[in-house]
Formats: C-alpha cells, sequence, structure tokens
C-alpha cells in the first residue's frame, strides 16, 4: 500500500506527472508534491496543506494550499507567492488558468485573479452575493477572461461577462463540485447524488446518469469523450448520450476521485491507486 493518499495532479506531458499527497502513515498537516517522471517518482515536501493544482501556458506546474500559498514549479525551480486573503474563513478549494491567467476560488464569495507575477487581485465579493445564505464555490473553468464559470454550494452557478458576474438561475440545489469548459463549446457541471449539467450561459439542462447516486467529484474530456470520477467509479459519456461503467481493462483501481490528461495519456488519481489509460489500454501506475 502506497504511504500517500493523493488528493489532486495533473499532466504536464505524456513523460511527466505531478501529484499532491498527503501520508498516510503519520497524521501530518502537510502535503508533499511527487513528481512522476517515465516512471519513477521524487518526492519534495513542503509545510503547507495543498489543496489543488493546474498547469500553465508557461508549462509551469502551480499548486496551492488552503490558506492561499502558491508554489509554481518550472524546470526543476520553485517560486512561492502568497495571496492576501482578506475575507474571513476563506478556505482555498481550485486553481485554474484561464486564458493565460490564474483564478482561485474558495469557501467564500471571494474570486482571486494573478494579474503579474506575485499580483493577485479579488475581483468577485463585490458583486456576488446570495440573500439566501453565505456563498462557497468548489470549482471554476472558463472560456476566456470573459466568460467564466464559478460553481459550489446550494446549486450556485455564477458566469463572469461583460465585467460583471451574473447569476444563474440553477436547475438543482445540491453541491457542485466541479465545472469544464470543454473544446466541443459546452460547459458541464457535476455533483452531489450524481448531478450531470450540461449547458452555456443561460441555457441549461440534466444530464440522465442511469440512477447513479454516487457523488461526483471530476471532469475530464479526453479524446472527444467525457469521463466523470466518483471515489470509488468511473464513468464515460457514450456516443448516445449515455452514461456507461468504465472497467480499467480488469485493473479495478481500489478508488478513482480525480482526473487529468494530455493528448497521448489519461490518468484516474485514486487516493490510494493510479490507472492510466495510453494506447487504448488501462495499466496501473506504481506508486511512491
Amino acid at each position: 500500500m502506497s504511504k500517500y493518499f493523493i488528493s489532486s495532479g495533473k499532466i504536464k506531458n505524456k513523460n511527466t506527472v505531478y501529484c499532491i499527497g498527503t501520508s498516510s502513515e503519520v497524521n501530518s498537516e502537510y502535503s508533499d508534491i511527487l513528481m512522476w517522471y517515465k516512471g519513477d517518482w521524487s518526492i519534495f515536501p513542503t509545510e503547507a496543506l495543498l489543496v489543488s493544482s493546474c498547469t500553465t501556458h508557461k508549462n509551469e506546474f502551480v499548486t496551492i494550499s488552503e490558506d492561499g500559498l502558491v508554489i509554481l514549479i518550472s524546470e526543476g525551480s520553485a517560486k512561492f507567492e502568497q495571496i492576501d486573503i482578506l475575507e474571513e474563513d476563506f478556505t482555498v478549494r481550485d486553481i485554474k488558468e484561464i486564458d493565460k491567467s490564474l483564478y482561485v476560488v474558495g469557501i467564500g464569495n471571494s474570486i482571486f485573479k494573478r494579474v503579474e507575477e506575485n499580483h493577485w487581485e479579488e475581483i468577485g465579493s463585490k458583486k456576488i452575493h446570495n440573500s439566501n445564505g453565505d456563498i462557497a464555490f468548489e470549482s471554476i473553468d472558463g472560456f476566456s477572461s470573459n466568460e467564466i464559470y464559478v460553481v459550489g454550494w446550494n446549486g450556485n452557478i455564477w458566469n463572469y461577462h461583460n465585467n460583471n458576474w451574473i447569476k444563474i438561475d440553477s436547475p438543482t440545489n445540491l453541491i457542485l463540485t466541479k465545472v469544464l469548459c470543454t473544446s466541443n463549446g459546452n460547459t458541464y457541471i457535476c455533483g452531489q447524488s450524481g448531478i450531470l449539467l450540461c449547458g452555456r450561459n443561460n441555457n441549461w439542462q440534466t444530464i440522465d446518469t442511469d440512477g447513479v447516486t454516487n457523488d461526483f467529484f471530476d471532469l475530464n474530456f479526453f479524446r472527444s469523450k467525457l469521463y466523470l470520477s466518483s471515489m470509488t467509479n468511473l464513468y464515460q459519456i457514450n456516443k448516445e448520450g449515455k452514461l456507461s461503467l468504465v472497467y480499467f481493462d480488469g485493473n479495478i483501481p481500489d478508488s478513482c476521485h480525480k482526473l487529468t490528461s494530455c493528448d497521448d495519456s489519461l490518468w484516474s488519481l485514486g487516493e490510494t491507486e493510479i490507472v492510466e489509460l495510453r494506447d487504448n489500454q488501462w495499466l496501473k501506475i506504481s506508486m511512491p
């Protein structure tokens, strides 16, 4: 069994993958950055609890802690930036590059944009409010800097357009855990109890997930096919628009959870096991 629980990760290319792991052997408050390179793992300890990660157009791997410490890794060197978070009890949940800029959301209505190196601006709290209670966002994505979507608790969906945040009339009040803007022009949103939405701007529909009640935690659009991940299973939407279970060619992992891909490869990052789809075959990856 691996000595790490995997919480996040991103593929840089077919030979290099970064993951975020916390120790399964001790009650650690900190995460390690785990780098897989052509089958071998390297470990880089940190003194932060890392919660999300992404890659950038500069081929950087970026990860962020729950209190806003940003680590940018490129060509073996690391840079550190600290977001000045003024909102009380704000906890980071997601970081994503959109249109060559980094964005951060979390438990609260603050939304941060990196406007230049070591300079982050808050762009959400003055325009986002909820008369029914507190705002909590789980995920952010966008087609451009002028079309961004954030999703979270109580079915909240907000759209950034023309320098304004617009609340979308959501078809659900469930917690929404992931939003993904895809190359086919659609935006997909998943969340609690098997909820899956598809749409753009103000036009949204619920996709039938055939009785699945597991919570979905991640989405990935790989080779023109949508994949959805729960903690225990991986699903795909087939050509007929129907949800089907992925069987991993018999190499079924003990856990799923997160997804990441490049042109050549799709990885399923379970808490305790990792499997890779390459050349139409699923293979287990040795754990660090």
